[in-house]
């Protein structure tokens, strides 16, 4: 999810996109909360305009306050992830916002606290997902059992017997006492 932005291209496409989804309100809204939603989009934007200046070749230096803001969003997010429904919101958005972050913190904060959070919260995402759709597939296989279980071939019918036979056996061994 995390990829490195190579190009200006990239960045431009890439800003676009978090700007657009974050500029949804009501969905930010009601899939963060509002005081997640005001530190994700206060996140963007100094992210942004650092790596904004940044291309264009500015010296930026950021500041302690700057990196707690980020390390703060990016907790939340985290935060949001273990205790929230992962909506497919809630995955798209952090399919364009975690990459903006990771590319922020390795031109800038270089905070291995950060990576991790963006690490957890892309683990947390992918592993929600391959539940969801290993959950799909079982439904899909009971389904598909149910139909079926009417059909019973006779090596069934009679594997059953035996096995029946074979437990009345061991019962009768038992009260015997020689089992």
């Amino acid at each position: 999810m995390s990829k490195v932005i190579k190009t200006s291209k990239e960045f431009a496409t890439l800003i676009g996109t978090v700007r657009k989804l974050s500029g949804y309100k009501e969905q930010m809204s009601s899939t963060f909360g509002q005081d997640t939603t005001r530190m994700l989009r206060r996140s963007i934007d100094l992210m942004s305009n650092h790596l904004e200046r940044l291309a264009d070749e500015k010296v930026i230096k950021v500041n302690k306050e700057q990196i707690g803001s980020v390390a703060g969003a990016i907790q939340r997010l985290n935060a949001a992830a273990l205790t929230l429904p992962i909506t497919s919101f809630f995955k798209n958005f952090c399919e364009e916002y975690l990459p903006l972050v990771n590319n922020w913190n390795n031109n800038f904060a270089k905070s291995a606290n950060i990576t991790v959070k963006i690490q957890s919260v892309e683990r947390i995402i992918n592993d929600y997902i391959t539940i969801a759709d290993m959950n799909t597939m079982a439904r899909r296989l009971i389904r598909k059992l149910e139909r079926e279980s009417h059909y019973r071939l006779p090596s069934f019918e009679a594997s059953g017997a035996f096995l029946k036979s074979m437990d009345d056996e061991v019962k009768k061994l038992k009260a015997a006492g020689k089992l």
